[in-house]
Parts: structure tokens; C-alpha cells; sequence
């Protein structure tokens, strides 16, 4: 339907919690569904885990991988550009375990393996692991233990992880920056089962932040990790998060005080369009839309379907609904997605899959025809 963009209040400084800057208190507005990075799919939980995780590399402000930025302190490719070999720096969990190659391979195992159900089990397979396809596809019947000893990631040494790819792949090293990539602390998953992340006491942090406190449903508590590599650049000490749904109730408790950011919607956005703390809205390279149930009677047409999606006006859905920025999808590549390479907007090499207005006349066309064929009398409206 849309691009998203949302109006957002500017960062404040010495809000309560602290009453410092190093000090941030934010609303997640629910409560994290999975913080399991196997299984883990929702952007409220990533968000927790991208700030108590860390994996092989991190993405600098440009956008950059480069060695050193994560757990791996320097990599090698083979000449063929088949086989990584990473080289990890000396680390630990919060709780003082050494972490090793081996969390990497056993957290990228259980990705991999049809009996996690993992969604994002597909990025893996995107990675080009070796024999990684093959044991996704497996029956939990067969033997999918003695396949995974095929998979190719391994521990070569507590510090050295190896990574043989079917082919080389220039997406690799970008999809190793993704949450099913971060390692998971083996000693904790079999600790703790299925049980494992369900709350603060039960999950381990390898990133700048660990969870303090995490009451279901009301508040999350994250606190600087003292056993992070690099935690003397870590500024902040403290993240406050509560858990409130309510756009009118955070807009409430900025004005308190008590957020240092809140969303404004549309229904409050000529109320506060003219305040001084009000940003313009910000793209944040994310795009919604509708999907049909294709196994309806009806949506089982292509026509109907295309018919449905002629006849919606994006651009005054924009303007007159949404009302917080967001600008109309004409592509499921947002303009903010840029070819740094070859400048300008991606979506530009992709094309306008979607009509900015609507086209009424082919719409019609394309219901009537779709409904005759599929043996329904066609309305008024269509004919």
C-alpha cells in the first residue's frame, strides 16, 4: 500500500531513569514475541537482539562489513571464493563462558534444521552453505543429525570458524550481519530448552547490551555489558523500554517526560505539526502491503486479484489516511534503497510494478472477466 515513513520526536537528553544521557527510555509498543535468534522473525525483537547479540560483523554508518567491526577480528576467502575462514577475537558471554566457533556452527545448525521450523531458515539457504538446501528439504524422519555433520560450517579450532559456500556468493558476508547468523551460547539452549529467552534469566548477551529486568507485557530493562569486547565505546548505560500500544499514551509521556522519542500517527499529526520537537518524517526502507487469500473462491483469479489492486488509489491513501509521511509503493523496493555504485534509487532498475493511481476502466474490465470465467454473475459495478 505504502512506503513507510512516521513522524518521530527528537532525542531528548536527561530524561528520568537516570536523569542523564546515558540514559534512554523508548517505547517498544508490545511486548518482544521471540528472542530465540533461531526462531526469532518479528522487527520488536530484532531490535532487542541486534542490542544484546553480536555476530561475526557489524555494518558501519555507510554500510560497510569490514574485520574487526564484530566477533570475527579477520577472515580469509579461499581463491575460488568458496570457503571463509574467520578468525574470532578473544570474547565472552555476559555470565564469563568463553565464546567460541562453536556457538556460530551450532546456532547456524539449528537454522538449518527442518525440525526448528525456523521461518528465516530460507536466509541460510540464500547464503549458499553447502549442503545447505539439501538438509532444509529433509523429512524430520531421515536422519537429519548425521546431515548436519555435512553442513558446511565448522569450528576448526575454539577461534578459527570455517564457512565452504556450493559457489561463490557476494551476498555472504551481508547475510552473516543477520539475526539467524548471530550466534546462540549452546550451553544456555540445552540449559534451558524451549524455555530458552522466555525471560531475562534465560538468554545470553555477546553484544554492547545485556537485558536487566524484563516484566511480560509492561517494561524491558537493558544495561550496558561489561563483558562486551568493545564496551569502552559504549555510551549508553541504560534503555529503558516500556510496552504501551497507545500512540495518545507515549505522546502523554513524552510531554512528562518520561520518553525520549515517540511516534505520532495520523490522527495526531495537525495537532502537533507546528511543535518544535516534531522531525520531519523519516523513510525507513520498509513497505506494506495487502496479500490475498489465493485459496478463495473469488482471489483464486489473477484477474480479480489485479482488478483489486487497479482500483486502489495509493497515493490519496497516503494523503488522507496514513497522514504520517509515508509516500505511495509502486514497487516492493523502496525509493530510500539506493545503488551506491551507480547512484540514484534501486527502485529505478526495478520498475513501477504498481500504479501510483487508479485505473477504473481496466479494473472493471479485468473483475468482469475475471468473475464470468470463474462462473460468478457479475455486479453492476463491473459491468
Amino acid at each position: 500500500m505504502g512506503a513507510d515513513a512516521e513522524y518521530k520526536w527528537a532525542y531528548t537528553e536527561g530524561r528520568p531513569g537516570g536523569d542523564s544521557p546515558m540514559y534512554l527510555n523508548l517505547n517498544l509498543g508490545e511486548e518482544p514475541p521471540d528472542l530465540d535468534p533461531a526462531t526469532s522473525t518479528d522487527t520488536v525483537s530484532f531490535l532487542i537482539l541486534n542490542a544484546t547479540l553480536e555476530g561475526l560483523a557489524r555494518k558501519g554508518p555507510d554500510g560497510s562489513i569490514k574485520p574487526g567491526s564484530g566477533l570475527a577480528e579477520s577472515w580469509t576467502v579461499s581463491p575460488d571464493g568458496r570457503v571463509y575462514t574467520f578468525k574470532l577475537r578473544q570474547a565472552t558471554w555476559d555470565d564469563g563462558t568463553p565464546i567460541t566457533a562453536e556457538d556460530f556452527v551450532y546456532q547456524w545448525r539449528r537454522v538449518i534444521d527442518p525440525r526448528t521450523a525456523s521461518q528465516y531458515q530460507f536466509m541460510m539457504e540464500l547464503a549458499g552453505i553447502q549442503n545447505g538446501s539439501a538438509i532444509a528439504r529433509m523429512d524430520p524422519e531421515e536422519d537429519i543429525d548425521a546431515a548436519l555433520e555435512t553442513f558446511g560450517v565448522k569450528a576448526l579450532d575454539e577461534r578459527t570458524l570455517q564457512v565452504t559456500l556450493e559457489e561463490p556468493n557476494p551476498l555472504f558476508l551481508e547475510l552473516t550481519t543477520f539475526i539467524s547468523f548471530l550466534p546462540a551460547p549452546r550451553h544456555l539452549v540445552e540449559r534451558y530448552g524451549e524455555r530458552y529467552a522466555a525471560d531475562a534469566d534465560k538468554m545470553g548477551a555477546s553484544g554492547p547490551f545485556r537485558i536487566a529486568s524484563w516484566t511480560h507485557g509492561y517494561e524491558l530493562v537493558l544495561e550496558k555489558n561489561p563483558r562486551y569486547w568493545d564496551a569502552a565505546s559504549v555510551k549508553l548505560q541504560r534503555i529503558h523500554f516500556d510496552m504501551i500500544q497507545d500512540v495518545g499514551t507515549t505522546l502523554q509521556l513524552y510531554e512528562q517526560g518520561s520518553l525520549d522519542i515517540a511516534g505520532v500517527s495520523s490522527r495526531f499529526v495537525d495537532v502537533y505539526r507546528n511543535h518544535p520537537d516534531l522531525q520531519e518524517p523519516w523513510p525507513d526502507g520498509s513497505a506494506f502491503y495487502w496479500e490475498f487469500n489465493v485459496e478463495h473462491p473469488v482471489l483464486k483469479s489473477a484477474k480479480v486479484r489485479r482488478a483489486i489492486a487497479l482500483a486502489i488509489d495509493r497515493q490519496a491513501f497516503a494523503d488522507r489516511v496514513l497522514r504520517n509521511g509515508s509516500y505511495p509503493a509502486t514497487s516492493l523496493t523502496p525509493p530510500v534503497i539506493t545503488d551506491a555504485a551507480k547512484g540514484g534509487a534501486f527502485q529505478g532498475r526495478v520498475g513501477q510494478l504498481f500504479p501510483l493511481r487508479p485505473n477504473v476502466q481496466l479494473a472493471r474490465q479485468l473483475l468482469r472477466e475475471g468473475l464470468q470465467e470463474l462462473g460468478y454473475e457479475v455486479p453492476a459495478v463491473a459491468r
